[in-house]
């Protein structure tokens, strides 16, 4: 029994909740995968709970260290990151908006995941799209420290 509750105990503080039986974590060790690895990670994605999710996105996101692309794994296969509006620059690790995130959001300040596995209608980016993830936070605190480090920033 002690075991059981050092096993959970361990799971919230690192991994933000306990790990899901009905589907295996992957933790790439990069930011980039290939077009069709991308689009299998998307659509498992989208089949998840919101904590689930928030721990997929956190390890592929955050975990990794921050990496520009490189010849065989080109930027495009990156997702688009957009939190509360604000889109977060992942490749950067001196970005203070991805700072914040790292530390702070936990499956409880998440209001929504939506994955979107195309670019919206009527909105043109200069970039292949590989997906568009965004996300709503419900912690008030943490939308104002959002807001405060996004403008810091420019």
């Amino acid at each position: 029994m002690r075991i059981t509750k050092l096993w959970a105990l361990f799971c919230f503080v690192i991994c933000g909740g306990l790990p899901s039986l009905a589907q295996p974590r992957t933790v790439p060790d990069s930011l980039f995968m290939t077009p069709a690895q991308n689009n299998r990670w998307l659509v498992a994605l989208q089949k998840q709970g919101v904590a689930d999710q928030w721990a997929q996105i956190r390890s592929r996101y955050f975990l990794v260290s921050p990496q520009v692309s490189s010849p065989t794994s080109p930027a495009g296969n990156v997702p688009i990151l957009v939190v509360e509006g604000i889109v977060v620059e992942v490749t950067d690790a001196g970005d203070p908006i991805r700072d914040v995130l790292a530390s702070q959001l936990t499956p409880a300040k998440v209001k929504a995941i939506t994955v979107l596995e195309r670019e919206p209608a009527g909105l043109y980016v200069n970039k292949i799209s590989t997906g568009w993830i965004i996300i709503s936070v419900a912690d008030k605190q943490l939308r104002k420290a959002l807001r405060r480090t996004d403008k810091r920033a420019h």
